[in-house]
């Protein structure tokens, strides 16, 4: 009972009180000192950790030059205690460009293009505000690479233009410009000093060949180490080429700038713009790195030209070039359009007109049905061998009921392989036998055509290719049988084209009684293009034109 009284009573709870109160003050003076020895003792270690209670995840994207420098730099700013958690990715900067106009979650923190073309391109599909541009990190100068298997070639020297270099003849080949930036530099470098449609169809003609044979920059290099019959010059990095030599002491590269002088890459710091951006303190840490005069010092080292710093010795850029400044952001973005639409490949239905007034002169000695064919035969050949093509002659006066004769048994592709070569020569055959046909002086059943051919194409829709119905024809539409209208046509068409599927209608009018208007109207039903050539060189710069446009 006493007990009780004792544990429930106030006569003894006193110094149990007093004791119980002490321990909690000792437990509160225990954690407090504990805590302070923690926070003393890490110091330079876990600070951070408490400063940082969740470090920035950043992805930075940058061309494979550069990538263990950045990559060396990054890790550097995490163990000095940054608020970040770097991830630096080799990729191309037009690999890049394609991720930001698509968007989705490889977009990158921070890029590092090696060119401000990309940034342009970006801007041109975007609109403005989607990239800040901040400094630039590095430069190189663009040259042509001439491996030593091909250093006896002396078909070039230092008056040759840019232009000319590409359709010299010369054992040329490029990188993808997806995979580096020395193609589309070069190839804006050289659009800009096309002063007439001559020199641009040349030079236009030389990049479909090319964009067909492009290589990785790696397979460049490596092929650079073999025979003659191997080997190829091609557009390349002062910084590339001076890695490359080092590398293959007993190999070395020439180097070769066309008169204009050398364009140069631009290594940029750039910023896209995301919902999740991390804080800006956090990206300006590695940048401030890799703008210091330690890294500087590095980026020469490597090859690279650093803003007010020495350029690399030896330098590979000649002697005798100069740099020449960035085109204009409309250059920039014309030239990638420009290389983009050579790219692709066409798979086209092209309709000849076989009326009875193709036996017209279009020249002296030459009449239209005989340009027809022997500008057939010319296009056959230099269309690319990845294009799919088939051929309808159209007129009234054909076999059977129908206004339209398929003269190539369908639309096949005409690559260099047994079955490539046999279509083309029978497409070529088949071409040659035109002025048979237009003997028979039959009307121009023009819409009725065009609606079937349009049908035939849009059924059989491709979509790796560029689908397209193209038309050469001299006239109106005059057929004795009636058929469609303009109007009817033009509904059709309209109704038909798909633009998830499209099919365009390229319409080349030859001579001064097309009916240009009905040929604009027919062409823009399906967003593609129309064109009038009086001249036999009209018809083939339009149908480059055509070819360029036609995506």
């Amino acid at each position: 009972m006493s007990g009780a009284t004792i544990a429930g009573g106030g006569g003894r709870q006193g110094p149990v009180g007093k004791v119980a109160r002490l321990g909690v003050l000792a437990l509160i003076l225990v954690v407090v000192i504990a805590g302070a020895l923690v926070w003393h003792y890490g110091q330079g270690s876990s600070s951070v950790a408490s400063a940082c209670p969740k470090k920035s995840q950043v992805k930075v994207a940058v061309p494979d030059e550069m990538y263990s420098l950045v990559l060396d730099q990054a890790r550097a700013a995490e163990e000095a205690g940054g608020c970040a958690a770097y991830t630096v990715v080799d990729e191309p900067a037009g690999q890049v460009a394609q991720q930001i106009t698509s968007g989705g979650d490889s977009v990158p923190d921070v890029w590092i293009p090696d060119s401000p073309i990309w940034v342009d391109d970006v801007s041109s599909r975007l609109g403005s505000g989607w990239v800040t541009q901040g400094g630039t990190i590095a430069t190189s100068p663009v040259v042509f690479a001439v491996p030593k298997s091909l250093q006896g070639i002396r078909k070039y020297n230092k008056k040759t233009d840019w232009r000319t270099i590409f359709a010299s003849g010369l054992p040329i080949s490029v990188s993808d410009p997806v995979d580096s930036s020395t193609t589309i530099s070069a190839a804006a470098t050289a659009e800009q000093v096309t002063s007439n449609v001559k020199q641009r169809n040349a030079f236009f003609k030389s990049l479909i060949t090319l964009s067909r044979s492009s290589q990785t920059p790696r397979a460049l290099q490596d092929k650079a180490t073999k025979g003659s019959s191997q080997a190829r010059m091609y557009p390349a990095t002062e910084q590339q080429v001076l890695t490359f030599n080092r590398a293959h002491p007993t190999q070395k590269l020439l180097t070769f700038t066309p008169r204009q002088g050398a364009p140069q890459l631009e290594y940029q710091w750039v910023v896209p713009v995301k919902s999740d951006a991390p804080d800006a303190k956090v990206l300006s840490a590695l940048y401030e790195r890799l703008t210091s005069p330690g890294v500087k010092r590095q980026l020469v080292a490597a090859g690279f030209r650093v803003p007010d710093a020495a350029a690399p010795s030896p330098a590979a850029l000649p002697s005798y070039a100069k740099m020449i400044s960035q085109p204009s952001s409309s250059e920039s973005v014309l030239a990638v359009k420009d290389y983009n639409e050579l790219a692709k490949d066409a798979r086209m239905l092209v309709l000849l007109d076989v009326s009875g007034s193709m036996t017209a002169p279009i020249a002296q000695g030459q009449s239209r049905i005989e340009l027809l064919e022997q500008f057939s035969i010319g296009a056959l050949d230099a269309l690319p061998p990845t294009t799919k093509i088939g051929a309808w002659a159209f007129s009234t006066n054909l076999v059977g009921s129908q206004p339209w004769l398929d003269e190539s048994g369908g639309i096949e592709s005409i690559a260099h392989t047994p079955a490539g070569d046999a279509f083309k020569a029978n497409l070529k055959a088949a071409v040659k036998t035109l002025p048979d046909l237009v003997v028979r002086n039959g009307d121009t059943a023009l819409y009725d055509s065009t609606w079937a051919a349009y049908q035939r194409v849009s059924a059989s829709y491709d979509p790796r290719y560029v689908n397209s119905v193209v038309i050469l024809t001299d006239g109106a539409n005059d057929n004795p049988a009636g058929g469609l209208s303009l109007q009817q046509l033009v509904s059709k068409l309209r109704g038909a084209y798909n633009p998830a599927k499209p099919v365009k209608i390229v319409a080349i009018g030859i001579g001064d009684q097309i009916d240009k208007s009905a040929l604009d109207t027919m062409a823009s039903a399906t967003n593609g293009l129309s064109y009038q050539a009086r001249t036999p060189q009209d018809v083939t710069n339009v149908f480059l034109d055509a070819y360029l446009k036609r995506g």
